[in-house]
């Protein structure tokens, strides 16, 4: 990481524990009753005679269609631990920091995309609490939240 909050080591490591976290493709189709058991052994057969990602020999063996393979896919992508929870979860890195960082990075993000404030423009926000990469990064406060409830 550029600021010096995770070494290559670190980052690998958590990159390998997010991997192992997500849970795999044959047991998300078999929880969701699209495969079966002798199926799937015969998927990782085939894959492992011949190749190729699970998700496609399913569709290959007519075993799932293309649309419930991307339903999995969307599902496996959605189980997948975010990596910032996983260097948190390692201790690489403290809740509040990993917020700092994000926080940082999406004012960046939209500075890249949106680009700087015109100079002519920035007396317009009424406070410095009200910049335009702060009302862009930061969650609603509670008492935005509280006054769209009551």
């Amino acid at each position: 990481m550029d600021e010096g909050a995770a070494t290559a080591e670190q980052l690998v490591a958590a990159l390998d524990a997010q991997l192992t976290q997500t849970p795999q493709f044959g047991k998300l189709a078999l929880g969701r009753k699209l495969l079966s058991i002798p199926q799937i052994w015969r998927i990782l057969n085939h894959q492992a005679d011949h190749g190729g990602r699970f998700g496609e020999i399913s569709i290959e063996l007519g075993y799932l269609s293309r649309a419930q393979v991307q339903e999995i896919l969307v599902l496996q992508l959605e189980s997948r631990p975010k990596l910032g929870e996983v260097l948190v979860q390692q201790g690489v890195i403290e809740e509040a920091k990993l917020r700092e960082f994000l926080e940082r990075y999406h004012i960046r993000r939209m500075t890249d995309e949106l680009g700087a404030v015109p100079e002519g423009e920035q007396d317009e926000w009424p406070g410095e609490d009200h910049s335009h990469a702060r009302m862009l990064a930061a969650p609603p406060s509670e008492g935005a939240a509280s006054a769209k409830s009551g």
